[in-house]
């Protein structure tokens, strides 16, 4: 019984000191732009683990007609962030314990559309994530405005609104 017990104890030990796998999201700011304007790609890591967890590294190929504006930058550690024409990758992070670090780059479109953008696994010590980031992108001809005389007009409307709304 005794030997049953110690097995089952060695057995149960290691399933219970397994790293949890860290998570990925992603976003675009701002997600509406017109053609050509810049929009910064985020890609956030989260490990949810209570020790670092290092060499990590992930790849984020851009949908077709997305494209790098300018330099990478992460804050995983000592880790790598590279932006290339077509995709942004990180190598060699290290990701914080109970803690989320960064991998950002500047992005556009030279066309109109809704540019899906998914990133992959992130790979560490650890065991690799199974969420993926997703975020979506839309660039638009123009994004309409107001004259200032248009400004007004709508000021004065609304104030007329709230005016005749208060007295009922």
């Amino acid at each position: 019984m005794k030997r049953f017990a110690l097995l089952l104890l060695l057995l149960a030990v290691p399933a219970f000191g397994q790293a949890l796998r860290p998570t990925v999201t992603k976003s675009f700011t701002p997600s509406l732009v017109e053609v050509n304007q810049i929009s910064i790609l985020t890609i956030t890591i989260t490990n949810p683990n209570s020790v670092a967890l290092t060499g990590a590294s992930m790849v984020d190929n851009f949908p077709a007609g997305l494209t790098s504006a300018g330099a990478a930058s992460g804050t995983c550690g000592s880790g790598t962030a590279v932006g290339r024409a077509t995709s942004l990758s990180l190598s060699g992070g290290i990701l914080p314990a109970n803690a989320s670090c960064t991998v950002t780059a500047p992005v556009h479109a030279a066309s109109p559309g809704s540019y899906e953008n998914s990133t992959g696994a992130v790979f560490s010590t650890g065991p690799a994530s199974i969420t993926f980031g997703d975020a979506t992108l839309e660039v638009v001809t123009s994004i309409p405005t107001l004259s200032p005389k248009a400004l007004l007009l709508l000021g004065a409307m609304l104030a007329a609104i709230a005016t005749i709304i208060s007295r009922r």
